[in-house]
């Protein structure tokens, strides 16, 4: 993978031969998220590709389930999805992750037809489901100053 960010210098990493990689986003710093395939899975591993050429995993859903990254902070902080062990089931789970945590910091039974999304802070998702409309507050990541 080549980046070529506008008045910067040029950088790669070395992609595995494993598959295509599917582009998830590009943080403030120049860093790619991304998702890609790891034998053994059904869906692709989330990590972070530095300018570096370090490629930092991040948490992510167990190997048996299968989803995207649906929302997120801007600096992935934090971003959620909805994984299911049948791809095509009608229910799974609404996960929240903090990169700083191996396990999600929410996790519950979510239906497909749902939809939910994170606040731009990563405190809360709002999530509508059966004609409902929530907000949840998450937990403050660690090391955050209380008032």
């Amino acid at each position: 993978m080549v980046s070529e960010p506008d008045g910067q210098a040029s950088w790669e990493v070395p992609l595995k031969d494993e598959g295509t990689a599917v582009i998830v986003g590009i943080l403030a710093d120049s860093s790619v998220v991304g998702q890609v395939p790891v034998k053994g899975r059904k869906d692709r591993q989330l990590v972070i590709w530095k300018k570096d050429g370090q490629t930092v995993t991040l948490p992510w859903i167990a190997a048996k389930h299968c989803g995207a990254v649906d929302s997120a902070t801007s600096d992935m902080s934090r971003y959620a999805t909805f994984a299911a062990e049948d791809c095509d089931s009608d229910f799974g789970r609404w996960m929240v992750f903090d990169r700083t945590s191996q396990t999600p910091i929410a996790d519950r039974l979510f239906p497909r037809n749902g939809r939910a999304a994170l606040s731009p802070d990563g405190l809360r998702y709002a999530s509508f489901e059966a004609g409902e409309l929530r907000i949840y507050t998450l937990p403050s990541p660690l090391g955050a100053k209380t008032p």
